[in-house]
């Protein structure tokens, strides 16, 4: 008899509506009242917190927490000693994972959560991003880095993007300057990268494609910046002398997906 309650339960967890809670931020069909009965925003994990209390009950056992898929790619990231790294396969805006456990924060604006990531290097189906409807995160350093270089893997929905209209994927924060890794218009349906400070401004030659993964490539020497696009050299620029040392990293703030953010102390 408890094997058969144990059964129900689940399934009843499998079939309850949409994921309600990561995509509400964004509006849409499914997150419309009628379609959902009226719940509350937090109606699904509500339910499911229920449920589990049930099933540990039931069980005597406790649940086990959110364990995140290891792969070749993540075990070797991880291996190199990085000071941040996001793989983004979040399920609550409260908190962004960082995996190395040295910085915490928090989704802000509009985002979409547990969409599929990128599949390569080792990462499949399960693997998972978040699309950034403009909303973003902002993480403050442990320590304000002065060398560093930051990789991720970022989706452009715009296609092609707006003229006169810039897309952030990236802002390096200091207390006396801010550096923008920047989305514009190219050719077509193409994008191209600029980056965009106080007093410096350098477009890239690549152009990028939209709704394709591209991996960006950040590497930041105080006055100096590189950056790399699928790893090719697309922008050297030199940016304003004397800088402080970064304190905060802004990443979203586009319409678009991220993935795999790493943060390392120097080129790796």
């Amino acid at each position: 008899a408890k094997e058969v309650i144990l059964k129900l339960l689940v399934n009843l967890i499998v079939k309850h509506g949409s994921q309600q809670p990561l995509v509400i931020y964004l509006g849409g069909y499914t997150t419309w009242p009628a379609r959902t009965a009226a719940l509350k925003e937090s109606a699904e994990p509500v339910i499911v917190e229920n449920l589990l209390e049930m099933i540990e009950k039931l069980t005597g056992q406790k649940r086990k927490s959110n364990i995140l898929k290891t792969s070749k790619f993540r075990s070797t990231i991880l291996s190199k000693k990085p000071i941040a790294y996001w793989p983004l396969d979040d399920l609550s805006v409260t908190e962004t994972m960082d995996l190395t456990e040295n910085h915490t924060s928090k989704y802000q604006g509009s985002v979409a959560l547990h969409l599929n990531g990128i599949k390569r290097n080792g990462l499949d189906d399960s693997n998972k991003c978040v699309y950034f409807a403009g909303g973003s995160f902002v993480s403050e350093l442990k320590n304000p880095l002065e060398e560093f270089s930051i990789s991720l893997f970022f989706w452009s929905a715009n296609a092609p993007i707006p003229k006169g209209h810039e897309d952030t994927l990236v802002e390096l924060i200091s207390n006396d300057i801010s550096t923008k890794i920047i989305l514009e218009p190219s050719d077509g349906l193409l994008s191209s990268l600029k980056v965009k400070s106080d007093r410096t401004s350098r477009s890239g030659i690549y152009k990028s494609s939209a709704r394709n993964w591209h991996n960006l490539t950040i590497e930041y020497g105080g006055d100096h910046i590189q950056i790399y696009i699928n790893g090719e050299l697309d922008i050297d620029s030199r940016l304003a002398k004397g800088s402080k040392p970064i304190t905060h990293i802004l990443f979203g703030a586009f319409d678009g997906k991220l993935d795999e953010i790493v943060v390392y102390p120097k080129s790796k």
